[in-house]
């Protein structure tokens, strides 16, 4: 081996950081590691110093110096000893990085929760807030807010939200072919769902409910799909014939008497001052109107007897008369007239 040349010298395959390599360091022959070389290497090319390394720090052209204080990076563009070498900042980087350069302008503190919004300066944050299902809501040009009324979370379709209590947002479950009203408490609820012809019909003290409207006496009401007709028959007049022998009356009716024997009709014992009867003749048997007690009737200038004892009768089948209550429930006036009656 003392007589081979360096380059007859085998090589290897792969170094590792703790191999030897002969070195010479001044006149006298050693040995060092790959190790001690690299760190000797960094030591030359990485240095560092605490804070900008000009007037501090000697370099030579292409050197780095990290600032530990800084956490910025120095490039050495002259050489020259600590007291003339030029270090200058490796890409002009300062911090905070500005929003022009993709940064956030300031310095920011993190809250769990949050949400990062921008003043016209610099990002910000929004501190979270403790309570699920607040929405956020702007802050005309300044800072945006957390509602203080909480949401539902998820809503179903066709759903509606109202405040069921305060700061507190619920929904009201849809409901097909219905009116929206209220329960007595003011709690929104649906009327339906509806069927032809029904209406939202209130009730005092409780929630209103869908109802059809009801015929009175002379009158057909037929319902159908978004329509509702109201018919009346008889100007207004129910009309009923009449083929026994007793009928007691009704106001605002029309009655025909039609038996070969007498027909008594009774008068009503309730009537309204206005209130009408119309009593026709058509039967042999004529007719007779007969009072309760303390009624009396007025045809022209006669007057039947007060009370039960008191009545009216046709002479002829085919007599007629309208009756109009005058005083409620006790006195009626006959305003219109066919025949000759007779006054009891």
């Amino acid at each position: 081996m003392a007589n081979e040349k360096f380059t007859q010298l085998p090589t290897v395959v792969s170094s590792a950081m703790a191999d030897i390599i002969a070195a010479v360091q001044g006149g006298v022959s050693s040995q060092e590691t790959l190790q001690q070389i690299f760190t000797l290497y960094l030591s030359n090319t990485i240095l560092h110093n605490a804070g900008d390394p000009n007037g501090s720090v000697a370099g030579v052209v292409y050197q780095f110096c990290w600032d530990t204080s800084n956490s910025v990076l120095y490039i050495c563009t002259t050489s020259g000893n600590a007291a003339t070498a030029v270090w200058t900042l490796g890409g002009s980087v300062s911090f905070p990085i500005t929003l022009a350069d993709g940064g956030t302008s300031k310095a920011l503190t993190a809250s769990a929760g949050g949400i990062v919004w921008s003043d016209a300066n610099s990002m910000e944050i929004l501190a979270g807030v403790a309570a699920a299902n607040r929405v956020l809501l702007s802050g005309n040009l300044v800072t945006p807010a957390w509602s203080t009324a909480t949401y539902p979370a998820t809503t179903t379709i066709n759903q509606l939200l109202y405040s069921s209590a305060s700061n507190t947002i619920s929904g009201v479950t849809a409901a097909n072919s219905a009116l929206l009203g209220s329960t007595s408490g003011g709690v929104p609820t649906w009327i339906g769902p509806l069927t032809n012809g029904q209406l939202a019909i209130g009730s005092t003290g409780a929630t209103p409910v869908g109802a059809t409207l009801t015929a009175g006496s002379g009158i057909t009401i037929s319902n159908g799909a978004g329509s509702i007709t109201i018919s009346g028959s008889g100007g207004g007049f129910g009309w009923t014939e009449v083929t026994g022998t007793t009928q007691a009356l009704a106001v605002n009716n029309g009655y025909v008497a039609n038996n070969a024997g007498l027909v008594t009709l009774t008068l009503p014992a309730t009537a309204a001052i206005g209130d009408s009867i119309y009593l026709v003749g058509k039967g042999a048997g004529g007719w007779l109107l007969a009072q309760n007690g303390g009624q009396t009737v007025y045809i022209g200038s006669s007057t039947t007897t007060a009370g039960a004892g008191g009545s009216l009768a046709s002479t002829n089948r085919r007599d007629c008369i309208k009756l109009v209550c005058v005083t409620a429930n006790t006195e009626f006036s006959v305003t219109d007239l066919i025949g000759i009656i007779t006054v009891v």
